[in-house]
């Protein structure tokens, strides 16, 4: 009987061990999936800003800082960004180049974007709820790829695009 409940007790001991295991491994997986989205979107947002003061040269945002870029969007958000000098004052994103807005992974609020006289930048928080540390590790090694012009305070990941 003493050894049925060794057999019982080793088995329980390898599932946990390889439960422990999987997980780890997805959260690792996720991790890279992750860091790799943020960049790629990243890269896209710059391109996307960057093309507007390329295109249309004698754009003006109306601020009177960095005119020929987006001005910061009343929702602030990276997916309401208006190119000036854009005939049709279209949204960046449905409009010229036909490219659809960023959709940060699970686990981040949607993209924000700045352009406030001092620089144009754009932010990715955790989203509110998120318990697990995997999204500051991401946001982290997100900020450790790009280097300076990458901060993050508390939950926030800030790129600056220009000064």
């Amino acid at each position: 009987m003493s050894y049925v409940f060794l057999v019982i007790a080793l088995l329980a001991v390898v599932g946990f061990a390889a439960a422990k295991m999987s997980r780890t491994g997805t959260h690792e997986k996720w991790s890279f999936d992750a860091r790799n989205t943020i960049l790629d979107q990243y890269t896209t947002i710059r391109t996307r800003v960057i093309s507007c003061g390329i295109n249309y040269p004698s754009g003006n945002n109306g601020t009177g800082f960095h005119i020929r870029f987006p001005a910061t969007p009343i929702s602030t958000l990276v997916s309401d960004m208006v190119c000036p000098g854009q005939t049709l004052a279209n949204n960046l994103w449905t409009g010229v180049g036909g490219l659809t807005a960023p959709v940060p992974p699970a686990g981040f609020s949607p993209w924000i974007y700045t352009n406030d006289g001092t620089s144009i930048r754009i932010s990715l928080t955790a989203a509110v709820g998120t318990t697990d540390l995997q999204a500051m590790r991401v946001l982290n090694a997100t900020a450790t790829k790009l280097g300076s012009i990458a901060t993050v305070v508390g939950p926030v990941l800030t790129i600056t695009l220009m000064i």
